[in-house]
């Protein structure tokens, strides 16, 4: 945790060296990759799975100011009065996967997208996010999701 506590004091002190245009200014590009999380144009993708992952990251968010998005978040359901109050966009996991707890019932992985819903949770991701899917899509060149459903026009055999 002192690591990536010292990672962004640096990305803060780097974005003020920067912004005060030093003559020494020299680019990292470690912290350049940072400056928009710290701007709070771009939520930052954090993999918390259990518990108190999630209140860590959401704790570590509040103190840093900046936005996150919880990636593979598979104990959401034991926190979600927090995250409704942060109001904290949730990235689930694959459903077909076994409960990581013996005591939780096998279908966890379906039943905790619902309990999100039914708490308000904002479990979609923010536009900056479907953007920068676009965006991936665009720039290698993947099909959408509409190509999918077109109406191929073929020619029956003769």
């Amino acid at each position: 945790m002192r690591t990536l506590l010292a990672f962004f004091d640096g990305a803060r002190h780097y974005r003020q060296v920067k912004l005060s245009r030093a003559k020494d200014f020299q680019t990292d590009l470690r912290f350049e990759a940072l400056l928009p999380v710290l701007d709070g144009a771009t939520p930052l993708f954090v993999t918390a799975v259990r518990e108190r992952e999630i209140r860590e990251a959401i704790e570590f968010a509040a103190k840093q100011k900046i936005k996150i998005i919880l990636a593979d978040a598979y104990e959401a359901y034991k926190v979600l009065p927090l995250i409704q109050s942060h109001k904290m966009p949730v990235v689930l996991g694959p459903t077909r996967t076994l409960p990581l707890d013996p005591d939780d019932p096998e279908d966890r992985s379906y039943t905790t997208p619902g309990e999100l819903y039914k708490a308000e949770s904002n479990s979609r991701l923010p536009h900056s996010v479907r953007r920068l899917r676009a965006t991936f899509r665009t720039r290698l060149r993947l099909p959408s999701p509409s190509d999918f459903h077109r109406k191929r026009h073929t020619r029956p055999y003769p």
